[in-house]
């Protein structure tokens, strides 16, 4: 018995060694690495992406713009009283000579009635001065205090009637009543806006156009303009460069560009419509093609600027890049500098992702956390 179990306990002891023998030979550092691989997938948080694209028609420059106004103007009454007339409406079409408003002239009729009488004696007097002078009747100083009074009665005389006439408010130009500031049968002050009028026979589109584009074209940039309003979405109408702003803007770096176009005939076009500016840029020249970025990968920092999140094609953390903004496009945002074609960037949860987390792309498909 005693042998039968001495033979167990050797047994055992064999085995238990082998196994030691046998682990200690595999090398560590492959388990090790096969785990980090494991949970450096596991962490990695899948992020839907898109890869960038070169801008088709490179040489071209679509910026959204606004329409606005070539002649706009806000009316106001050169004296104060009673709005008595209020004719223009918001939307209204009104033609030049129009009468649009009137105040209550009453007051300024009776002003006017008195200046002429006083200007009536003056003239009378200064006649009959001038004839006595002739005749030595009277002296030199009387002459000229008759002619001085006749001057201010006449002076008066012209003022009255001005102001008479200025209560009366017609159209300078043909237009569209904008907006009106006041309501009828109100006292209104001198100076007082009373609507806005703007010209509908031409009108303006107003964009941004980035600082590097002008940097690098300058004036030639602005050589070829065309708009495409939205209610034509249709028909590019060529334009005219009218205003370029001396300095760009701040907080966007752009530059205001203003430019002419004619009206459709067949579309009522009022401030603040949409509309699409395009430049066409000569061929490139080594200068630099704009790509395309969906508009969802787009944000803007703290400082204003805008940034992508570019997601590499391992599991890595994402990097934060600013980006210039072009123009808007039916595929996307065009991006003038900051990223390159092939390039991977989020275009979902832009807002949650951190330089301190590991991401990767996520794979074509899936949904979620895959």
């Amino acid at each position: 018995m005693k042998k039968k179990t001495l033979l167990i306990s050797l047994l055992c002891a064999v085995v238990a060694g082998g196994g030691v023998l046998f682990w200690s030979g595999v090398p560590q550092k492959a388990f090790g690495q096969q785990n980090q691989a494991q949970a450096a997938t596991t962490c990695a948080r899948p992020v839907p992406t898109a890869k960038i694209q070169p801008a088709p028609d490179a040489n071209l420059r679509e910026f959204p713009a606004t329409v606005q106004a070539a002649r706009r103007v806000d009316l106001s009454f050169s004296v104060s009283g009673v709005l008595i007339e209020l004719h223009g409406k918001a939307g209204s079409v009104v033609t030049k000579g129009e009468v649009i408003a009137r105040l209550d002239p009453r007051d300024y009729q009776n002003a006017l009635d008195s200046a002429q009488a006083r200007y009536d004696e003056a003239r009378q007097n200064l006649m009959r001065t001038r004839t006595l002078r002739s005749q030595s009747v009277t002296t030199e100083s009387e002459l000229d205090s008759a002619e001085a009074t006749y001057e201010t009665a006449e002076a008066e005389l012209r003022t009255r009637r001005k102001a008479l006439e200025d209560t009366v408010m017609v159209a300078p130009f043909n237009g569209v009543v904008a907006r009106r500031y006041v309501e009828n049968h109100e006292h209104i002050q001198e100076n007082t806006e009373v609507l806005s009028l703007q010209s509908i026979d031409n009108i303006e589109v107003s964009f941004q156009v980035p600082e590097r584009l002008v940097a690098q074209w300058g004036n030639v940039a602005l050589d070829t303009v065309q708009v495409r309003f939205e209610a034509d979405a249709d028909t590019w109408r060529e334009a005219k460069v009218r205003e370029v702003s001396a300095e760009a803007d701040a907080v966007t770096r752009t530059y205001e560009v203003v430019a002419g176009v004619d009206a459709p005939e067949k579309l009522k076009m009022l401030s603040g419509m949409t509309a699409v500016a395009r430049l066409l840029l000569p061929a490139s020249s080594g200068k630099d093609v704009a790509v395309l970025a969906p508009m969802t990968a787009v944000f803007g920092g703290s400082d204003g600027e805008s940034y992508v999140w570019v997601i590499d094609d391992n599991q890595a953390p994402p990097v934060k890049t600013r980006v210039e903004l072009g123009g808007m496009r039916d595929e996307g945002v065009e991006v003038l500098s900051g990223l390159e074609p092939g390039q991977r960037v989020a275009v979902a949860g832009v807002h949650s992702l951190s330089e301190e987390m590991v991401v990767r792309p996520m794979r074509a498909g899936s949904e979620g956390l895959e």
